[in-house]
């Protein structure tokens, strides 16, 4: 039994391992502090699935087993939740670190009291599992653009894995539940994964029209003309359609035919290298 489903749930760890990854370098690409929290999150995840691929190929000591994953779970938990809290732009509450602390401190007693274990377990799965729902139930309340049907599917597979992330450890004496759940939770959580990456996505694009639009808008109703150049790509990206009266040149004459621009501009000596960059025809931008 253990030899069957031994390379389907490590093969299943290392899916979500390697998502974790693609988290962590979108976010040094992007600089986004919400991606970053989300990779560390995923990465925590995908230990904690390593950690009970481990238990149950070995079966070590209970006590700490139960410590080691309900740790993992409280950061995934609460690094998530912060990552949640950036990723809709809003400040994360004071008491969210200091009470995470304190649930840890309990979890780190677990092996040594048995007391406390018993008297805090239920306690921590409730908080670590009340995070996740609650970021789930952030993804419905706050919005930083259209309903996307992502939103709705990310905050349905948060929600799901929070009421699940600390289930796995309560079916061990069953070993058929045991590798079902196991199975579930790296379903969803791979499911979650995917659908923040769209949402990812989405939300860049959204970002880039948002600043084009608003940059348009901010040049079109002035009276001063502009232009932006690339001077790597040698086309222009952008003529405000002011010129027209400035020059008597619309800005579509200028897109097509860039050296006209020095046919209205007074200068004494005309650089030979500025002016090649602006002698060939570029394409219009599309509107």
């Amino acid at each position: 039994m253990y030899l069957v489903t031994s390379y389907p749930m490590l093969a299943s760890t290392v899916t979500t391992l390697m998502l974790s990854i693609i988290f962590l370098i979108l976010s040094r690409q992007s600089g986004k502090n919400f991606m970053w929290f989300w990779g560390i999150s995923w990465l925590i995840y995908s230990g904690m699935f390593l950690l009970d691929f481990v238990n149950f190929q070995i079966q070590f000591h209970n006590g700490y087993y139960i410590m080691l994953r309900q740790l993992a779970a409280l950061a995934g938990s609460c690094l998530f939740l912060l990552g949640t809290y950036h990723f809709f732009q809003l400040k994360p509450p004071r008491w969210l670190l200091r009470a995470t602390l304190f649930s840890a401190v309990l979890i780190l007693a677990y092996p040594q009291f048995p007391l406390i274990r018993s008297v805090a377990l239920i306690p921590n799965v409730i908080y670590c599992s009340g995070m996740l729902i609650g970021a789930g139930c952030m993804f419905i309340s706050y919005s930083w653009t259209q309903n996307l049907p992502e939103k709705r599917m990310a905050s349905f597979f948060i929600i799901i894995w929070g009421i699940f992330i600390n289930h796995f450890g309560f079916t061990l004496q069953d070993t058929a539940l045991a590798v079902a759940t196991y199975f579930i939770g790296l379903f969803t959580v791979n499911i979650l994964i995917l659908t923040l990456i769209i949402i990812y996505f989405k939300k860049l694009r959204f970002m880039d029209i948002r600043q084009s639009t608003r940059f348009r808008l901010l040049v079109e109703n002035s009276s001063d003309s502009m232009f932006l150049y690339d001077y790597k790509r040698q086309e222009f990206e952008y003529v405000s359609p002011t010129i027209a009266n400035l020059i008597g040149v619309t800005d579509k004459q200028l897109y097509k035919m860039p050296e006209r621009f020095f046919d209205y501009v007074n200068t004494m000596e005309k650089n030979k290298e500025i002016i090649g960059i602006f002698s060939r025809p570029v394409t219009e931008p599309k509107p």
